[in-house]
């Protein structure tokens, strides 16, 4: 039976592109299986249009059955899409926006994560309101050096600073200021970068590890492990790629995005090697 559903992408940060060729795709899928879709459009400006004309997001959704909020990192994760789905009584096609809110936070995810006892790296928050030459001092002597400056909201390898002095510092924090971000300082773990990606399918969930560096069975199994841990411990229910640092036997938790884009290189290969093929994955959803 065709469904009514909205995808909507674009956005007005630097992961723009990568958003909309993740709508325009997931958008054809759903037509192609007979559906009756609608394109909402985030443009750089701010502004909205339904299917090329000029539209509000909340009127956009009226009379959708379904949503698909096709936007990456961080204009996926303010959680508007969501929130607006809820009050036009849209059934969202992903994260409910206190999962979105929870993982966008780096301090609030990591802060819920050490009561689970998961490791994650020391760091410190700078917030553009409250900030003083003492507490500029003080911050970046409690995290020391090396260091590392990025926005306190978002996911991804945007506006990261790794910092080696004083005047470093100050300038990357301004630099995070200035996109209108509040900042995280962190102390590096060394290690090996490694990533995983959820996403769950007909009742089970499907844990995918990779990295650029060569890692052993064990460490594979270690970081899916971590990963179903963390995703059954928040309660997430839809698709997440998360990042860690394996140090030795040590696992650090460095963030998680639920908004990224499912044609990202290493994501893309999953659904095109794997067991299950992004057409059967999104339309699993509807």
């Amino acid at each position: 039976m065709s469904k009514k559903i909205a995808v909507i992408h674009g956005g007005v940060s630097d992961d723009r592109e990568h958003s909309i060729l993740n709508g325009k795709t997931i958008s054809k899928i759903f037509r192609d299986a007979g559906n009756n879709v609608v394109e909402i459009h985030l443009h750089p400006n701010g502004s909205w249009t339904k299917d090329g004309k000029i539209e509000n997001l909340e009127n956009a959704l009226v009379g959708m059955e379904h949503a698909w909020n096709a936007l990456v990192g961080i204009d996926g994760e303010n959680g508007l899409v969501e929130k607006l789905c809820h009050k036009c009584h849209v059934r969202i096609l992903g994260h409910k926006s206190l999962h979105t809110d929870l993982a966008a936070n780096k301090k609030k995810m990591k802060d819920v994560l050490k009561q689970h006892k998961i490791k994650v790296p020391y760091s410190k928050i700078l917030h553009r309101d409250k900030i003083d030459s003492e507490t500029l001092k003080h911050v970046y002597q409690m995290v020391g050096l090396p260091s590392i400056v990025k926005p306190l909201n978002g996911s991804g390898n945007r506006d990261i600073f790794f910092i080696n002095n004083f005047k470093e510092y100050v300038s990357a924090v301004e630099s995070v200021f200035a996109k209108g971000y509040d900042v995280m300082v962190e102390k590096p773990i060394s290690g090996k970068q490694v990533s995983c990606f959820i996403f769950p399918f007909k009742g089970n969930l499907h844990a995918h590890v990779y990295s650029d560096e060569k890692l052993g069975k064990e460490e594979f199994i270690q970081i899916r492990n971590e990963a179903l841990y963390i995703h059954n411990a928040i309660a997430f229910d839809h698709h997440v790629k998360y990042d860690f640092v394996l140090k030795g036997m040590d696992i650090y938790f460095l963030e998680a995005n639920t908004h990224t884009s499912l044609l990202h290189f290493e994501i893309d290969k999953i659904f095109k090697k794997g067991d299950v093929s992004l057409r059967e994955y999104l339309l699993a959803n509807i």
